[in-house]
């Protein structure tokens, strides 16, 4: 009897299964417990108990899943472990699609998982989903010159949906290591209280913290790196602590960084673009309560600060252009800080920004109107002159919240008017006249 090519196929699979062991023929997800055991097969049913066994047997195109206890959807879990690929298995994926090649871990679907830290040294196409780090809970403490989160060389990784806090030093840290990294993401996470673990961090602790120090080549290269939807707070450890700061002390190494869409408050200070960071797009952000510095520090060249709003930060500046050349500042909103604004920098190019003149000096101080400043809620009343008094740029395409910025002109700051979800009373009339039925 002659067996047709797919019968043969069956038959393989069927026989070999038992051979297989975690080996994938064909892709596997595995899972982690704080209840399981490393001696474990890693499945549901039968977990492994460390993130470093889970990372030993998973492959491009699988998901990590980190749980606590039963892994019901319910629980919660420290694993006193700080990754660190360094020196320790950690598998590359093939690209950045979760199920086809990106190398995913996350927290089972209900439960809250934390870890003591996060080091990934030329890693790439990874994807971390909902693992909170909190390196006061690690024992022992991390070294004091320890990120929460670490990213050196290696490209497309990106984390997101956590809560980052009392880190040893700052919360997220990227460096050069033998290439300089790039795609990279930081998607709405929660960052605060950076180098409050422990004593003596090693320097200011920053919220986010893009750096570099070990390979200084790579000049003019575009970074690719985005941060966009965290909330970024309360990172006070050192007067010079930045919510988010670039400095790699290489000219023009960190070209294109994106910063979008966040809420930078209640630092020592707010957003700095320091040497390295050319070319940088600082759009629909929320600064404000910074108390030792400025809101918003540019000394490079080839930025872009749109749309920002830029509030209460008492000590200093709003915008601070201390230096570089062709950086361009519109459609902000400046209002109760230290001092508006301030120019150091050359062909710097100042418009449509409320309480800062085309001359990029410090305006009227028109207040913005907005809902209640007191509470952070910076969305505008309906009688703001902000509405309608913004350019329309292609950079700026929705607001803060992902509603759409019109057409026509658009609203100064990070707030776009209608409210999102919010459709204004239609005006009441003003010429009735009554006509008798016929």
């Amino acid at each position: 009897m002659k067996l047709n090519s797919g019968l043969l196929s069956v038959l393989f699979l069927v026989l070999c299964a038992p051979l297989l062991g975690t080996g994938d023929l064909l892709a596997a997800d595995r899972y982690v417990s704080s209840s399981g055991s490393d001696a474990n097969s890693g499945t549901l049913s039968s977990p492994f108990r460390t993130v470093r066994k889970g990372l030993e047997n998973i492959s491009a195109g699988n998901t990590l899943y980190l749980c606590a206890g039963a892994c019901d959807g319910s629980g919660s879990a420290f694993f006193n472990e700080a990754v660190n690929s360094f020196s320790q298995t950690v598998p590359n994926g093939t690209d950045w699609i979760p199920g086809s090649g990106a190398i995913v871990v996350k927290n089972y679907s209900g439960e809250t998982v934390t870890m003591a830290g996060v080091g990934l040294l030329n890693v790439r196409y990874h994807i971390w989903d909902g693992i909170n780090v909190n390196a006061s809970l690690a024992s022992p403490l991390p070294a004091r010159d320890s990120a929460c989160v670490y990213m050196a060389g290696g490209h497309h990784l990106r984390y997101q949906n956590a809560e980052i806090q009392n880190c040893r030093w700052s919360g997220v840290n990227t460096s050069d290591y033998t290439e300089w990294g790039h795609h990279y993401e930081f998607i709405n996470l929660n960052i605060h209280d950076a180098g409050k673990a422990g004593p003596f961090p090693e320097g200011p602790a920053h919220g986010i913290y893009l750096s570099g120090g070990n390979q200084q080549s790579g000049v003019g290269q575009a970074s690719s790196i985005v941060i966009e939807g965290c909330d970024i707070h309360d990172n006070t450890s050192d007067s010079n602590s930045w919510g988010i700061t670039i400095y790699t002390g290489a000219l023009s190494t960190l070209g294109g960084i994106t910063i979008r869409g966040n809420r930078v408050h209640d630092n020592s200070s707010g957003i700095g673009v320091h040497s390295g960071g050319d070319s940088a797009l600082i759009v629909n952000n929320a600064i404000y309560n910074n108390t030792k510095l400025q809101g918003i520090q540019i000394q490079t060249s080839g930025n872009k600060v749109y749309n920002n709003t830029i509030y209460g930060n008492t000590a200093y500046y709003g915008v601070s252009i201390s230096g570089g050349s062709s950086n361009v500042v519109k459609n902000n909103i400046l209002f109760s800080n230290g001092g508006s604004i301030e120019n150091h920098g050359n062909s710097t190019v100042c418009s449509n920004n409320m309480g800062a003149s085309t001359a990029c000096s410090a305006g009227n101080a028109t207040d913005p109107q907005f809902l209640d400043q007191q509470s952070a809620d910076f969305r505008l009343r309906a009688s703001s002159p902000a509405i309608n008094a913004g350019l329309v740029l292609s950079e700026v395409t929705v607001d803060i919240l992902g509603a759409p910025r019109p057409s026509g002109s658009i609203s100064m700051g990070a707030y776009e008017y209608p409210i999102l979800g919010f459709v204004p009373a239609p005006a009441a009339p003003t010429s009735l006249r009554v006509v008798a039925a016929p």
